[in-house]
C-alpha cells in the first residue's frame, strides 16, 4: 500500500512539473510585467551575441520588436 501511494505521489510531481514547463500552469506575463520586457532583452541579447552577418542583426532586432510588442 506505502508503494502505491509514493507511486501515484511521484507520477502526481512528474504530471505537474511536464505542465509547469510547457506552460500550462505557470501565469503568463502582463502587459506590464517586467518579466516580459526582461524576456525579450535576454533573448535579443543572445541573438546579437550568435549574429554573424548584419542581415542577422536585423533579424534579431524584428525579433525584438515583435517580442516587446507581444508585451504590450
Amino acid at each position: 500500500m506505502k508503494r502505491r501511494i509514493v507511486f501515484l505521489a511521484a507520477m502526481l510531481l512528474i504530471v505537474f512539473a511536464a505542465a509547469f514547463q510547457l506552460g500550462f500552469v505557470s501565469p503568463k506575463a502582463n502587459a506590464g510585467d517586467p518579466s516580459c520586457n526582461g524576456k525579450c532583452n535576454r533573448a535579443y541579447n543572445a541573438c546579437v551575441a550568435t549574429a554573424r552577418t548584419v542581415s542577422a542583426e536585423a533579424q534579431c532586432n524584428k525579433a525584438y520588436q515583435g517580442c516587446i510588442s507581444s508585451c504590450h
